[in-house]
């Protein structure tokens, strides 16, 4: 029995794995494929090494910055632990490693609700200190190919932990040491700070003198701002208070004025009516700047696009079926992938935003409940997700363009000032005295310098060829499997055609031996047999009628050529059959490769093909943004969308598609009340349907909707003079 001992922790990542005998490398290595395999794990090559240079940075920094702060328990727990915890939680559940998320994921959380904490106890840091060790154990473990477990009595209290919050009583505020006396000149400045900070206008000033309800005054006149925010002012305030004051006050009264500071400002803070992120919480803090790597966006880029469709589609899934919140998970899979995957390509922003995301489907699933309106709205977010990823691939992969100094300003001379009517009745006036056709004589004869447009007209076609020399064709992975295997194919029958020619060529070769020996053997036969004649002749004329010659002829040597003729005719005779055989192979085979390399054909053409669905989510969302916009309710069905269209055709149609879409939106689907009135369903449907028909696409766009208004296109045409009147 063998027994693995662990890795030492102090010791780097790199130099556990390079201590493992060569003979499990070998065994987690798969090297055909090129994938890492640790337990029921199986991950690449290469996303393994980026896991474990990320990983091991941010816990070595977790590890640090908890260890110092241990040594200070007077100062808050770093927040950018509880951002580095966040991150490996993330990562590692990219990878699979769900033990390792998990204790990331509650230190994360016990880091987080540690930031209320007004004081620390020793046995705090010790058990935040251990969490961040034992991530590190798992981790080496991790490198060295082993699963290991957590450790259950770290994650129980990482989640018992609570943190000591100071609650508001008479008796704290008694015995709060930081209290200063009336003659403390340190009051007046930290009140100066505090209304700096606070209030944007001039705040109440506090002095010694200032009554209880003067205090909560101040306090209701802070501006409006988050619970947190309340209480921490709440806090500044008591500490402002002399000590004079706090001592006149019973625990009660000091209870009672705290409580009235306090509730105004809270009744103003309006609950949300869904659990969802605003706008504002969507976009990405700040102090999360992008840290592109162009080699793993690249890899991101493509995994990240089929990852937001699966969103879409589950969402719409979703929206089918509000009130079941398992079809959720879906959801919470694609957008933690697509969140893990961002950050290790360094787009931190739009993992901030995937996250921002997952946190608002979080809290449906904690309300317990939903309706189509929150799932509309994560719709809404998920489409804004989308558009930041589009954006900021298409701000990577733009071409750089030379900067063009702008022409002089022209100077400004202002217009004598003039009564002017309304600016809505100014330009319908405007409207109203515009002439069909404006003179622009005036205009075009003013001499214009075209040399100031030319750097960028040569930089805009520059980059127009860049990007044409950049096409690229996207092929899924199976096509391009079973195209190699019939290119290996080809080889194989290539190689037995060989095989079969130098079998055929052999036997040519033998076929010329025996010929030329057959050759031989007749001409022998020929000058025996006239050699015989006339030895016969002269034995007749010279002997006498007792001996007959014709006796001796089975022992001459023409009997010998006879049976030897014989011979190498059945020698050919096979020979013959063995050379028909080698055609008939060789036939056979060229058959075969005939067909392989028209399946090899059709597939390599087969690679510009792409199906209706790729599209299918941005005609999704434009009938989404289209009923937005008119506030109507629209649902997109599309049937077929495994019909397979040319890329480049299907790319420059889906603009007419989609103008298609929101035409029908606009002016086909009624009103949500004009509907029901009507007897139909307030939400409107529109239908794709796409087919194939021999070498032709068919695609057939309905909606149930009022359908096309004709006396308003028969007006409309009689007044571009399209039809006649009448």
């Amino acid at each position: 029995v063998r027994t693995e001992s662990e890795p030492d922790l102090a010791q780097p990542l790199s130099l556990v794995t390079s201590a493992e005998p060569a003979a499990h490398e070998q065994e987690l290595l798969d090297p055909d494929e090129g994938f890492k395999v640790i337990g029921p794990l199986r991950i690449s090559i290469a996303l393994f090494n980026i896991f474990l240079n990320e990983a091991d940075e941010l816990s070595r920094k977790l590890s640090v910055g908890l260890a110092e702060w241990a040594a200070e328990l007077s100062h808050p727990v770093p927040q950018s632990c509880e951002v580095q915890a966040h991150a490996l939680a993330g990562n590692a559940g990219t990878v699979g490693y769900e033990e390792l998320s998990a204790l990331a994921r509650e230190l994360e959380h016990t880091l987080g609700r540690a930031q209320r904490a007004v004081r620390y106890e020793e046995a705090d840091a010790e058990l935040f200190v251990r969490a961040a060790d034992d991530i590190r154990r798992l981790l080496h473990q991790f490198a060295a190919g082993f699963l290991k477990p957590n450790d259950p009595e770290v994650i129980a209290g990482l989640h018992a932990y609570q943190p000591q919050e100071e609650s508001i009583t008479g008796d704290s505020v008694l015995d709060d040491p930081r209290t200063v006396p009336l003659h403390d000149d340190t009051v007046a400045a930290d009140l100066d700070t505090l209304a700096e900070l606070t209030q944007p206008s001039a705040a109440p000033d506090v002095d010694g003198g200032m009554a209880g309800a003067e205090l909560a005054e101040a306090a209701i006149a802070l501006p409006e701002t988050e619970p947190a925010e309340v209480a921490l002012a709440a806090d500044a305030l008591v500490e402002a208070a002399p000590t004079e004051m706090v001592e006149a006050v019973d625990a009660s009264d000091a209870l009672e004025i705290a409580s009235q500071a306090v509730e105004p400002v809270l009744e103003v803070q309006p609950e949300p009516a869904l659990p969802v992120p605003t706008a504002a919480e969507d976009e990405p803090e700040p102090g999360l700047p992008d840290n592109i790597e162009p080699e793993l966006y690249e890899i991101f880029e493509e995994e990240g696009r089929d990852l937001l469709q699966q969103l879409h589609a589950a969402l719409r899934d979703w929206l089918a079926e509000p009130a079941d919140l398992g079809r959720s998970d879906a959801c919470m899979r694609a957008l933690h992938t697509f969140k893990g995957g961002a950050r290790l390509a360094g787009a931190m922003r739009l993992g901030e935003q995937a996250h921002n995301l997952e946190s608002a489907i979080e809290a449906l699933l904690q309300a317990g409940t939903a309706d189509a309106a929150q799932v509309e709205t994560l719709q809404h977010e998920g489409d804004a997700l989308e558009h930041a990823f589009e954006a900021l691939g298409q701000s990577l992969n733009a071409p750089a363009v030379p900067v063009v100094a702008a022409p002089a300003p022209v100077p400004f001379v202002p217009a004598e000032p003039e009564d002017k009517p309304e600016p809505l009745a100014r330009f319908a006036a405007q409207a109203q005295l515009r002439p069909a056709t404006a003179d622009f004589s005036a205009e075009s004869s003013r001499h214009i310098d075209w040399s100031r447009f030319t750097d960028v007209a040569e930089a805009e076609a520059a980059g127009e060829n860049l990007a044409i020399g950049q096409a690229q064709v996207r092929v899924r992975g199976s096509l391009l499997e079973r195209m190699a295997t019939q290119a290996g194919e080809v080889s194989i029958r290539r190689a037995r055609m060989e095989s079969e020619l130098a079998h055929m060529k052999g036997a040519l070769l033998d076929l010329d031996d025996n010929l030329e020996r057959l050759r031989a053997q007749l001409r022998e036969l020929d000058l025996q047999a006239e050699a015989q004649m006339h030895a016969q002749q002269e034995l007749a004329q010279q002997g006498g009628r007792e001996f007959d010659p014709l006796e001796f002829d089975r022992y001459t040597r023409f009997q010998e050529l006879t049976r030897m003729l014989t011979e190498s005719v059945g020698d050919v005779a096979t020979l013959q059959r063995t050379l028909s055989r080698s055609v008939q192979s060789g036939e056979d085979e060229l058959a075969a490769q005939s067909r392989l390399t028209r399946e090899l054909q059709d597939d390599l053409l087969r690679t510009r093909l792409v199906d209706f669905d790729s599209v299918g989510e941005r005609m999704h969302r434009v009938v989404r943004q289209a009923a937005r916009d008119s506030g109507k309710q629209v649902k997109l069905e599309i049937s077929g969308g495994q019909t397979e269209l040319d890329r480049s055709v299907l790319e420059r149609t889906a603009g007419a598609f989609e103008h298609l879409l929101r035409n029908s939106v606009a002016h086909g689907i009624e009103m949500p009340e004009v509907r029901t009135a009507a007897g139909k369903e307030a939400v409107g449907t529109l239908r794709i349907e796409v087919s194939q028909h021999g070498n032709e696409v068919l695609l057939n766009f309905a909606d149930n909707g009022a359908g096309l208004n004709l006396a308003r296109i028969r007006e409309r045409g009689e007044q571009l003079g399209l039809i006649a009147p009448g």
